[in-house]
């Protein structure tokens, strides 16, 4: 997964969150973040879990995102940074991806890497979307997620 971010740099208490020991069944996203997350989203994330696990550098990545259960590496469990904020947004826009049926797993079931430039292109997009959301809530970020959001697909019924 393509992911860029030059600086690391701690949040205010607004989007900073208590790092917790994870239990097998994962960390709920924190209220705050989830809120303006499913605000961005416009999809219920209550059931989304964070799952810190070597798992994810076994596959070669970061993290990794199964149905509702994103896998993340320890090394990038890092709450309350830019970091943190921007990945979390990228795998989120994977959760909503293979909701919506977006995503195809070319063996059919099981862990599969899915190699697809345009959904990884919308999940860099999110994921710095969501990051300077909780940032900043400044008028230009708002409008563009405004824009973001007009331009996904409808959601089918």
């Amino acid at each position: 997964m393509p992911w860029k971010m030059n600086a690391s740099r701690t949040l205010g208490p607004a989007t900073r969150t208590t790092p917790r020991r994870p239990s097998q069944q994962g960390l709920p996203l924190p209220d705050p973040l989830r809120h303006a997350a499913e605000r961005l989203f416009q999809t219920d994330l209550s059931q989304v879990r964070i799952i810190v696990s070597p798992l994810a550098r076994r596959l070669g990545a970061r993290a990794f995102t199964s149905g509702l259960k994103i896998y993340v590496d320890p090394s990038q469990y890092t709450p309350g940074t830019e970091q943190w904020l921007q990945l979390l947004g990228h795998e989120l826009t994977h959760v909503v991806q293979q909701r919506e049926g977006r995503v195809r797993n070319a063996h059919g079931y099981g862990v599969a890497v899915v190699r697809d430039e345009a959904l990884e292109a919308e999940a860099d997009e999110m994921g710095q979307v969501l990051m300077q959301a909780l940032r900043k809530p400044a008028p230009e970020v708002m409008q563009r997620m405004a824009r973001v959001v007009l331009s996904r697909p409808p959601k089918s019924q």
